[in-house]
């Protein structure tokens, strides 16, 4: 995961946390979901430009934009589905 990425959980998860305890931990496990799903099958998500794919989140308007390389799942970005859809592009 890029070190932007984390970045984009982090400030996710610690709003939500602030709207109601235990609300971040949920986004968490959320988000943790789809990267278990992303392992299992990386061509899951919609594709994008430059090889990236996006998924989104089921409970939160979050998305995850990410792109598969040799061995793995990188991760782009995590953000709000209301997000200029461009944000991630200068990321990698």
């Amino acid at each position: 995961m890029l070190h932007a990425a984390q970045g984009d959980l982090r400030r996710a998860a610690r709003f939500y946390e602030g709207e109601a305890a235990g609300l971040g931990v949920d986004f968490l496990l959320e988000i943790q979901r789809i990267f278990t799903l992303l392992e299992e099958n990386p061509a899951l998500g919609v594709p994008m430009r430059r090889g990236a794919r996006k998924i989104l989140a089921r409970r939160f308007p979050y998305l995850i934009i990410y792109r598969t390389e040799a061995e793995h799942t990188l991760v782009l970005a995590i953000g709000h589905q209301r997000r200029h859809p461009d944000f991630w592009l200068q990321r990698g």
